[in-house]
């Protein structure tokens, strides 16, 4: 049972907190040891903090005193005075290991103790800690030199020296020092109080912080939080009326003190979106004293509310939902407003028009999870008795007296900031920030857009077109437009052809289409202004016109395309801040006509790895994450083992859908795990590596088959025997470029190309895979009968379609196995069309295209005949780095290949395989070697079920017993029965019987064909 007392903070306490007598004698905290105190919070989500304490007589009643070095983010004045408690039952968690930042000075004289335990002793003597007592708590700072910075597992709990890890990290003492003195770091952001920044709150405020609490009526959407020291310089009090205003505009609120401990920065004011939208993006403002003789406003007798132009406003299966959401607002507080203010309703579009109607206005009854935003304005008001009332001056709108009209919809922007301030603040899903610097096709979009905006100024009626085109769906074709919009401050409208298409079953797609599009636009566009209207996937209801066709489809196509066309001039005319925009996989797919209308076409590649890095880093965002778990609201929380730049290199090939699926599958898998002791965790969902490693895997192998990703073999170098002669000039074609690129940043080529010849069986595959996982590549395997099709020009398009895959997964690895049969030489082949020519001649594009944008591509070929290989793919440029595989020949090799062959097998203690190798000839392969351990492995099987056969005779024998062999595995046996350990006699018998797979003639002939490549090289 939680109570509420007084909090009283000390600085001198340690890690215990004290209570007063009333509630240690209380019935729930008799017998126990440990009490959770709840603070209220600006976080959106309750932070339970669990002490161990003890009597404290001197303390009043209903009082309770904690250590200020518990809690982070804690200024020195303006602090919280009332918490709630509860005791806790049961023993608290042993932390197996506490990370501990520390002050560089401090931390040098620690790393002189030579035994770690010296350095617990030293914290346990310095800042009191009791063994198995003591609670510390992420976020502890001890004496302005320490701050625990994590915990494991748990994000609090009790410390065991004989058990807890403790982990120093060298930092300055001056970040931890501030920790307790915020409320002044930042007191000379305030010298110009005319030019405060006002911010908006990022989540909404409960009524505890609220102090003095006002009444229950009052209107919470003014209200806007001052840091203490900016308060005091003002000689403002808490709870008082202020006016905000900067040269544009003036608004009244209610102004109170930002009590610590808090999140929020001490650089500006924060307030709710309602007063944020009255002011321009980020805007400065200047605080006034409003006294109690200014405050006596009329209550409107009528007053009109417009709607701002939006999408939602013009659909009807939504205007009873808004309507009711509108009305609660009123109902719930007695608002004061002024013309011209914009009013932000939250909604949730799942909602269905039928349920509505059976809808109470109950609070608990209306609540959901909503899931977008619109918004009104007043327009006009009335008053009784009053007729010349100042246009600017504030009102109230009492819901008793006052009587409120809706009317057509008003052409108003808003700004990019109060947008997205807005969305974070009611907790609606976000929308993602595409940073220009990092995806240029956002800022190439960006300025063809205010670029049309401009000319249209000058020459009006200018139609604009864009087309956005991929071949891998998901990439974030439409979320870059929408992202566009916002920061440009346009409307933005969604339409997917194959929802209005399919969904109506009509057979005349042109009147179906156009007539969906007619009535979505004419409602909306008039109230708008710029507008980004998206069509997607237009390639499915208008293709290219083929010969083939169907002729009443192709006049349908015919009659959409030139019906389209002329629509999108009309509404250009009319509305010139129109921006059409539709995509596609490909502008190739779009009738020519259309084509030639498209003004610019941009093609979507999946994130390379910087743009992956940006989505990881903005998706793992702990501000933005929670997690719903029953009536709890928990905080996601990012581990520091979290390493996001593995991650976007992993992900590559991957589309910004997939990686927001892998964290979606990380966070529950987290949660699954964590949703025991989550008193213990604080509410805090530690999303960790593993997690995430695990979802990015299981994305990967569920579909890589639909997406194209990828993927990276399991093969390291300690697979490979016998080879170490050709890793020096691996790691200059590979290595160098990846991690050293500055190198090359004067012009100078890169090799980007290898080719591995020699006999069968040498490990020309295995080492392309191995190259593929030492260096964390992705890896495509190119078979020749992959590419061939049957029909022209498809061929050469597999080969296209191959390395744009790559260039969308790189760092990648396109390896050709049996080259040779994908690019012979030409003029040899007999086929009638020629296919193996214009591959070849494709093939040959493709690599030199390498040059130019194919940085982290890199190409390795394997053939066992490079004498039939087409000569120009061996030049500088292609090609250009040959390799020969040959056969082990010398026993140094061969005792390698059969180390790394057996790496995983038990085998013989008594082996020696510089000893074993000394009877096997050199003709051997690296595949002779793997056929000759696999046979080993199968004689020590065999040999091994004969003598189980014989021990379970022998038992049988000894206790006059028939059991099976199934009833001796599982009731008798030991583990060392069933252990396979091949023995030299496996080796020297499987050796015996093996066949080399290359004749000595062979060999000779590769010889012959290795020489004659290095004297023309």
């Amino acid at each position: 049972m939680m109570i509420t007392a007084d909090l009283i903070w000390d600085e001198n306490l340690d890690n215990d907190c004290e209570v007063s007598k009333d509630i240690w004698e209380d019935d729930t905290f008799i017998d126990k040891s440990y009490l959770k105190v709840v603070l209220p919070s600006y976080d959106g989500v309750d932070t339970p903090i669990v002490y161990h304490f003890k009597l404290n007589d001197d303390l009043k009643i209903n009082s309770i005193k904690i250590p200020t070095n518990s809690i982070g983010n804690l200024g020195k004045f303006g602090r919280l005075n009332t918490c709630s408690l509860e005791a806790v039952s049961g023993e608290p968690p042993v932390l197996k290991e506490i990370i501990i930042k520390i002050d560089e000075r401090l931390y040098d004289k620690l790393a002189l103790l030579p035994k770690a335990n010296e350095k617990k002793q030293y914290f346990q003597i310095k800042y009191n800690l009791v063994n198995k007592q003591s609670v510390i708590h992420e976020g502890n700072i001890w004496g302005h030199v320490c701050e625990v910075v994590e915990t494991k597992p748990f994000s609090q709990g009790v410390i065991d020296f004989s058990v807890t890890d403790i982990v120093l990290i060298r930092s300055k003492i001056l970040s931890v020092e501030n920790k307790h003195d915020r409320s002044l770091v930042n007191l000379q952001a305030f010298h110009d109080l005319s030019r405060i920044p006002l911010k908006c709150l990022h989540y909404p405020v409960e009524r505890s912080l609220l102090l003095p609490e006002p009444p229950f009526d009052d209107d919470d959407s003014i209200y806007v939080f001052f840091p203490f020291d900016l308060l005091s310089k003002l000689k403002i009090s808490s709870g008082s009326f202020v006016r905000l205003s900067n040269s544009k505009n003036s608004v009244l609120v209610r102004a109170f003190l930002l009590q610590s401990p808090n999140h929020y920065a001490v650089d500006g004011i924060y307030t709710t979106p309602f007063v944020l939208a009255q002011f321009d993006e980020l805007p400065l403002v200047e605080v006034e004293p409003v006294y109690n003789n200014e405050l006596a406003f009329p209550t409107a007798s009528e007053v009109v509310i417009s709607k701002v132009g939006n999408v939602l406003h013009t659909q009807k299966r939504y205007q009873e939902l808004i309507l009711q959401k509108l009305r609660y607002y009123f109902l719930t507080a007695r608002r004061i407003l002024s013309n011209g203010s914009l009013i932000p309703i939250t909604i949730d579009s799942s909602f269905d028009e039928i349920i509505l109607e059976d809808i109470d206005l109950d609070v608990n009854t209306i609540k959901s999870d909503d899931d977008c935003i619109v918004w009104f304005v007043v327009s006009n008001r009335k008053f009784e008795n009053i007729s010349n009332y100042d246009p600017k001056a504030e009102f109230f709108v009492d819901p008793k007296h006052t009587k409120l009209i809706t009317s057509a919809m008003e052409n108003r922007s808003l700004s990019s900031n109060t947008f997205n301030s807005a969305l974070k603040y009611y907790g609606l899903p976000g929308v993602f920030h595409y940073r220009p610097d990092i995806f240029p096709v956002v800022n190439d979009i960006k300025n063809v857009i205010n670029t049309h905006a401009e000319a249209n100024k000058k020459v009006p009626n200018l139609p604009m077109i864009l087309n956005l085109s991929s071949n891998v769906p998901k990439v974030g074709k439409a979320s870059i437009l929408r992202s566009i919009a916002i920061d440009l401050s346009y409307q933005f409208v969604d339409i997917d052809t194959l929802s209005v298409v399919f969904s109506s079953g009509s057979s005349d797609i042109a009147t179906t289409f156009l007539g969906y599009l007619k009535g979505k636009l004419e409602n909306l566009l008039p109230f708008t202004g710029n507008t980004i209207i998206l069509i997607k996937h237009i390639d499915h209801i208008l293709k290219k016109v083929d010969q083939n066709q169907d002729i009443q489809q192709s006049r349908q196509v015919k009659a959409l395309e030139g019906d389209l066309i002329s629509f999108i001039k009309s509404y250009s005319r009319i509305y010139p801040g129109v921006v059409f925009a539709f995509t596609s996989a490909s502008i190739d797919n779009l009738p020519e006509g259309f084509r030639s209308e498209i003004k610019f076409d941009y093609v979507v590649h999946p994130p390379n790895e910087k743009q992956r890095r940006s989505i990881i880093d903005e998706l793992l965002s702990t501000s933005d994450l929670f997690q719903k778990y029953g009536n709890r609201k928990l905080r996601i929380q990012c581990s520091n083992e979290i390493e996001i730049s593995t991650l976007s290199l992993h992900s590559a090939g991957l589309s910004p859908y997939d990686i927001q699926y892998i964290i979606s599958l990380a966070v529950a898998d987290s949660l699954r795990k964590c949703n025991n002791y989550l008193l213990w965790r604080q509410n805090k969902i530690k999303v960790d590596m593993i997690s995430i490693q695990n979802a990015l895997e299981k994305v990967r192998s569920d579909y890589s088959a639909s997406i194209g990703a990828p993927s990276i073999p399991n093969v390291t170098w300690d697979d490979v025997g016998g080879l170490s002669s050709v890793k020096d000039a691996i790691m200059e074609t590979i290595d160098l470029p990846l991690k050293h690129p500055e190198l090359f940043g004067s012009g100078l080529k890169k090799r980007s190309g290898i080719l591995f010849y020699g006999p069968p069986g040498t490990g020309k595959t295995l080492l392309a895979k191995a190259i593929a996982t030492n260096f964390s590549l992705n890896f495509f395997s190119v078979k020749g009968p992959e590419l061939l099709n049957m029909y022209i020009g498809e061929s050469e398009a597999n080969v296209r379609r191959v390395f744009q895959k790559a260039r969308d997964a790189k760092p990648c690895v396109i390896f050709f196995d049996e080259v040779d049969s994908v690019a012979p030489k030409r003029g040899n082949q007999g086929d009638s069309g020629g296919v193996m020519d214009r591959i070849v001649s494709q093939l040959l594009a493709e690599l030199d295209g390498m040059s130019s944008d194919g940085d982290g591509v890199f190409i390795i070929g394997a053939t066992n005949r490079p004498d039939l290989l087409d000569e120009a793919l061996l030049r500088p440029g292609r090609f250009d780095k040959l390799i020969y595989l040959g056969i082990a020949d010398t026993r140094e090799k061969q005792a390698n290949i059969m180390r790394a062959l057996t790496r995983k097998f038990k085998v013989s203690s008594d082996i020696n395989f510089d000893e074993l190798v000394s009877d096997f000839p050199f003709s051997y392969t690296g595949a002779d070697f793997y056929a000759l351990c696999s046979d080993a492995m199968l004689k020590a099987m065999t040999r091994i079920s004969k003598e189980i056969d014989e021990k379970v005779d022998k038992y049988n024998q000894d206790n006059g017993t028939s059991i099976s062999i199934r009833y001796w595995f599982d009731h008798v046996c030991s583990d060392e029965d069933t252990d396979v350990i091949v023995k030299k006699e496996d080796f020297l018998n499987a050796n015996k019987e093996l066949i080399p797979s290359v004749s000595q003639q062979e060999l000779e002939h590769y010889k012959q064909i290795r020489a004659n490549f290095e004297d023309s090289k």
